[in-house]
């Protein structure tokens, strides 16, 4: 995001992201990341642990350079939370993603709360103050966006999943302190669950 940001200010699209392998940062050792940015725009992210020879590539995608219109479109908040009736707090939520293995350290526990309906969720986002001192560095700091994706995980579906493929991630602007994320599945089979998120502030615009 930052590469992208750099050419091409606030308005971009990342395209065809595959998560090849998870990046795991051990408390005891010291990992080295590496970005790689092509001449047609590819991205890949590497990392190599100190003991090892050979880099790891984790993942892969495209910038698309091409210019965007600015987003226009707002979403009723007020209709999706008439819609999105079961209600659950923060540590409710975070107990239930810690009961199905998804574990989040301090700064990625930012919703606040959710909105829950069929096939359907609204998450308020909140930056810690840890976070909220580091946002004006990044038109959408990394916790935040990790945080946006956890909305798709309070859906309840059979099993666990976890993203490997995003087709488009569209940036706009830069994102606020507090947000809604509002997700929506729109294809679930036993092998896989797919998905839209929609990021809004609190006026509705996305």
């Amino acid at each position: 995001i930052a590469a992208a940001r750099s050419n091409y200010e606030d308005a971009f699209t990342l395209e065809d992201i595959r998560i090849k392998t998870p990046l795991l940062l051990p408390d005891d050792s010291d990992v080295t990341v590496q970005l790689c940015l092509d001449e047609n725009n590819t991205f890949s992210i590497y990392s190599k642990h100190y003991k090892q020879t050979e880099w790891v590539e984790h993942i892969r995608g495209t910038i698309d350079s091409s210019e965007i219109n600015k987003a226009s479109d707002s979403l009723n908040i007020g209709e999706i939370k008439k819609r999105c009736t079961k209600i659950e707090e923060k540590d409710l939520c975070y107990r239930r993603f810690n009961s199905l293995g998804l574990e989040y350290g301090p700064d990625f526990q930012l919703i606040e709360l959710l909105h829950i309906g069929d096939n359907e969720v609204l998450a308020e986002i909140k930056a810690n103050e840890n976070v909220e001192k580091d946002l004006a560095k990044y038109i959408f700091h990394p916790a935040m966006l990790d945080v946006t994706f956890q909305a798709l995980a309070a859906i309840p579906v059979d099993g666990t999943y976890i993203p490997v493929h995003m087709d488009s991630i569209k940036f706009f602007k830069q994102a606020e302190s507090a947000i809604f994320s509002y997700g929506t599945i729109s294809d679930y089979k036993a092998s896989k669950v797919k998905g839209d998120i929609l990021i809004l502030n609190n006026q509705g615009d996305i």
